[in-house]
């Protein structure tokens, strides 16, 4: 470099070890210096990662220029959030009045949004100190702090911003992820934000769906097991898509059910017009799935509907939800299911190649068995595959 050798160009040309000679005499060296593209050694030790020279040049914060902007509209605090160049950026905010915090990038936000797109949590709690300088939103801004803070997992940065609710725009659309903050907290497991988010339902579109998942905010709680924050969903039946089928023909209701979500799955029953009785979600119906689990409650409210609930649907190519509910023990269902001897499957038998009768026998339910002899044409305890015999009918009785 020659003549052009400076705390400038060493910092330009990654030279740390120069960089740090020269900043061993501060005096001698312009640590304010900008060239030709309003670049600073300071930001160019930021662009260029270079932790301990920006340390270094930031011991003098009243020299290097915190304030200054670059010819591509950065400030040093915006780069080094780039780089998540953590202790950097917390040494720059020991100076919030004069490190240009309320600089606003078109499109592309300010130094808030970019530490939640980075997941910087410890310096988006600082800035979030001076929100009123480094906005949670600006008007034309395309990254939204609160759905980065939501998809990086930043429960500490979400809830801190969620105590300005109005500012977070709870209704905007991120167009890198297609969420709302409701979406993507719900997609991250984030009870705590999305309750908090749910306490505004007027503006957080409990209606949306995502454009990338193709998924509702109701079935991606089902989904992710959120009884708590689903239940608060449902509280706006009419707003949150009971009938909605996902990308991978889920319902809200098959997920509470396969979740075991008794609560949830009770509170969508309440909806029978809305909530897709009859859809089959990957060869299963609600029924057979709460049978599968074991979900009394659930069962029995679905079999209120038993001419739209499929009673007759082989879930799995293997079983049915008379042959679930009798293998389960559930007696109450069982018994319910056979309320309608001729559209229930009565005499299927399972992959082991077991009947209702033969798994109501082996459970010890009597009252079953005596239902399943009278409307039966297969009244044989033996196994189909195995042709193992079974005690008399007799003995049943």
């Amino acid at each position: 470099m020659g003549s052009n050798i400076s705390l400038l160009n060493s910092c330009k040309y990654m030279n740390e070890k120069i960089a740090l000679e020269f900043l061993k005499k501060p005096q001698l060296c312009n640590i304010g210096e900008i060239d030709g593209n309003d670049r600073t050694p300071l930001i160019f030790a930021c662009k260029n990662e270079m932790t301990n020279v920006a340390l270094k040049i930031l011991k003098w914060p009243n020299k290097c220029k915190l304030d200054h902007v670059s010819y591509n509209n950065k400030t040093a605090l915006m780069i080094a959030c780039e780089n998540r160049m953590t202790d950097v950026a917390l040494e720059i905010l020991k100076y919030p009045y004069i490190c240009n915090l309320g600089h606003f990038r078109a499109g592309k936000g300010n130094a808030l949004s970019i530490a939640c797109e980075k997941g910087m949590t410890t310096v988006a709690l600082k800035l979030l100190k001076y929100h009123d300088i480094c906005k949670i939103y600006e008007t034309g801004m395309k990254c939204f702090p609160l759905i980065f803070a939501c998809v990086n997992r930043m429960p500490l940065v979400a809830l801190e911003m969620l105590k300005y609710p109005f500012e977070c725009k709870l209704n905007f659309v991120d167009l890198k992820y297609y969420h709302t903050a409701l979406t993507a907290a719900c997609w991250e497991c984030m009870k705590d934000v999305a309750l908090e988010i749910l306490k505004y339902p007027d503006i957080c579109r409990i209606n949306y769906i995502n454009n990338t998942n193709k998924l509702s905010v109701l079935i991606i709680a089902c989904k992710n097991k959120m009884t708590h924050v689903a239940l608060e969903i449902l509280k706006y039946p009419d707003k949150c898509k009971l009938d909605y089928i996902g990308y991978n023909n889920n319902t809200a209701l098959t997920l509470a059910c396969k979740n075991c979500m008794t609560d949830v799955a009770l509170k969508i029953l309440k909806y029978p017009d809305k909530c897709k009785l009859d859809h089959v979600d990957n060869n299963y119906t609600a029924l057979t799935l709460a049978c599968s689990q074991g979900m009394t409650e659930v069962a029995l409210e679905i079999l209120k509907y038993p001419y739209i609930c499929k009673l007759d649907h082989i879930a799995g190519y293997v079983e049915t939800a008379l042959t679930f509910a009798c293998a389960k023990g559930m007696k109450q269902v069982a018994l319910e299911i056979l309320k309608y001897p001729n559209i229930c499957n009565i005499d299927y038998f399972n992959i082991q190649g077991n009947s209702a009768l033969i798994l109501a026998y082996s459970n010890g339910m009597t009252e079953v068995v005596d239902v399943l002899l009278k409307y039966s044409s297969e009244n044989t305890l033996n196994n189909a595959n195995k042709n193992v015999s079974m005690p008399n009918t007799d003995e049943v009785l």
